[in-house]
């Protein structure tokens, strides 16, 4: 017989806050050396770069309405771990990115594919009591806070 192990609700909302962390430090990381990438690919304009900084957030903004309504039609674990993964493929492909329009591009599906949030919320309110969360989407958005903090530093 299969053995079933029962996912316990506190350990399935770390790794969601843990994972919200990751994606946060990982929108702001590029940050410091963003400007050097993008003017030794394709010597960016002033221009080129505010465009390829805030596609990401441009995106996310777009996307989170989305994802989140999506997430209520499909579930929550398809949307975010789709999420996470398509992420970490485009930060390879960011990687390879050789010319400012490829930049801009691969920032702005960047930021559609984190837009996550608030399928990330509603995970935590479907895993937790009407008394409980408050706590935890606070300490959601306090250590995303500090992922978004570490981001540039690392």
């Amino acid at each position: 017989s299969r053995l079933m192990f029962k996912r316990s609700p506190r350990v399935e909302l770390y790794t969601l806050i843990f994972t919200g962390a990751v994606t946060a430090c990982g929108a702001l990381i590029l940050s410091p050396v963003l400007p050097f990438f993008a003017m030794k690919h394709g010597g960016a304009t002033a221009l080129d770069f505010a465009l390829i900084t805030s596609a990401y957030s441009f995106f996310e903004m777009v996307s989170a309405p989305l994802l989140g309504t999506l997430s209520d039609r499909i579930g929550r674990r398809p949307v975010l771990l789709t999420g996470i993964f398509a992420s970490a493929i485009l930060y390879w492909v960011l990687s390879e990115a050789d010319t400012v329009k490829r930049l801009l591009l691969v920032r702005a599906m960047l930021g559609f594919a984190s837009g996550t949030e608030p399928a990330e919320i509603a995970f935590i309110t479907d895993l937790t009591s009407k008394e409980q969360r408050a706590e935890w989407i606070a300490l959601q958005m306090k250590i995303e806070t500090v992922g978004a903090l570490f981001g540039p530093a690392i």
